[in-house]
């Protein structure tokens, strides 16, 4: 059975060969649901480091999915957790520095974005800083067999509420370059809105879960399954999912780009 068939015709997705300003707005704007850029991080060096990661050492997981790896610290995992936020500043830059050893003498995934942004964004782009200190970017994620991200939303603001420089984002653009897609399973489901709510958001979610419950929400608008060495960004305040890994392991590198208007800089953090 197509599992689009039921979906709205008005969803836009966009293949482009390298991502673009107007690309970004439109995003922003909602008229475009997401931005795929194929070959984005050449597949070869996709195969090479996803075996790297696959036997990395000092790999952490998510406490409530235990099944989904990560390398690198997020600030949602630290936000409510005063000496793990001090953690997350304290040890950034050394953390920016490690993940670019990683890829050496290659670029890194991570890195390629912010050149690519600082050149096609009129104001440019800079690492993000909620608190006024450096923050992290490029976090690497892999879900293995049997894992899957239910139905969520990033809400940064939400999350840092004692940040006024969070008050200020318009959006958070989700940007996730595939170094392995998963052999089955792992596809990117979006939908066309957010719960803007944080009360109606909660009574959204399944209880005792992160995930919203699918009973509770409109029809999602795409289906997307990402391909080796892509770049996708969609708007992570909208409703998104990861379907479950059926078959091998979908490994990321990912971060969000934040707006806040045409004039300002757009700004990258994990």
């Amino acid at each position: 059975m197509d599992r689009n068939a039921n979906r709205p015709a008005t969803a836009i997705i966009q293949n482009s060969p390298t991502i673009d300003g107007r690309a970004i707005s439109d995003i922003v704007s909602g008229r475009l649901v997401a931005l795929r850029v194929a070959d984005f991080y050449p597949k070869n060096l996709c195969d090479q480091f996803s075996e790297r990661i696959a036997h990395y050492q000092h790999v952490g997981h998510y406490p409530l999915q235990p099944d989904v790896k990560k390398i690198g610290k997020a600030i949602y995992d630290a936000a409510a957790d005063p000496p793990a936020l001090e953690d997350y500043y304290a040890t950034a830059h050394d953390a920016l520095v490690q993940m670019r050893n990683f890829f050496h003498p290659y670029l890194s995934p991570m890195d390629k974005i912010r050149l690519v942004l600082q050149e096609v964004w009129p104001a440019g782009s800079m690492i993000e800083s909620l608190h006024g200190k450096l923050m992290f970017c490029g976090l690497v994620r892999m879900y293995l067999t049997g894992s899957e991200a239910r139905p969520h939303q990033d809400m940064t603001h939400w999350d840092i509420p004692d940040s006024p420089a969070a008050k200020t984002l318009v959006t958070q653009i989700a940007a996730n370059i595939y170094l392995a897609p998963g052999d089955d399973g792992g596809n990117l489901e979006l939908w066309s809105y957010g719960i803007t709510d944080r009360d109606e958001y909660d009574r959204a979610r399944t209880p005792s879960d992160y995930g919203l419950d699918r009973k509770k929400l409109l029809m999602s608008v795409a289906e997307i399954k990402p391909l080796k060495g892509e770049l996708i960004l969609f708007d992570a305040r909208k409703i998104h999912a990861v379907s479950r890994i059926n078959v091998g392991v979908r490994i990321t590198v990912s971060c969000f780009i934040g707006y806040r208007s045409p004039a300002a800089p757009l700004t990258v953090y994990s």
